[in-house]
């Protein structure tokens, strides 16, 4: 799977994602594969944060902020994937 499909998946799961949704705009590979890295980092901030909303308990906030460190510290949109793969195996 490429990155920008990647992105896609942990963004429906974190939003939960329908069409008609707010968020299916984020959503879309084409997001991932046309936006500069800084709309990119914003976006999966964002859906991490909620994401660990929604699993109140279950993830640190040590380790969210690890996370969140991660993203905006990445120099490419492949860390962000690396960073979202941690994120997912730490919450699955």
């Amino acid at each position: 799977m490429n990155d920008a499909m990647e992105y896609e998946n942990f963004m429906k799961v974190a939003f939960r994602v329908q069409r008609c949704s707010d968020y299916a705009q984020m959503a879309d590979a084409s997001v991932f594969d046309c936006q500069p890295i800084e709309v990119i980092k914003v976006a999966v901030q964002y859906a991490m944060g909620y994401y660990s909303e929604r699993l109140t308990g279950q993830i640190s906030e040590e380790f969210l902020q690890r996370m969140l460190s991660a993203v905006r510290n990445a120099e490419n949109k492949t860390e962000i994937i690396q960073v979202i793969h941690l994120f997912q195996k730490q919450v699955s």
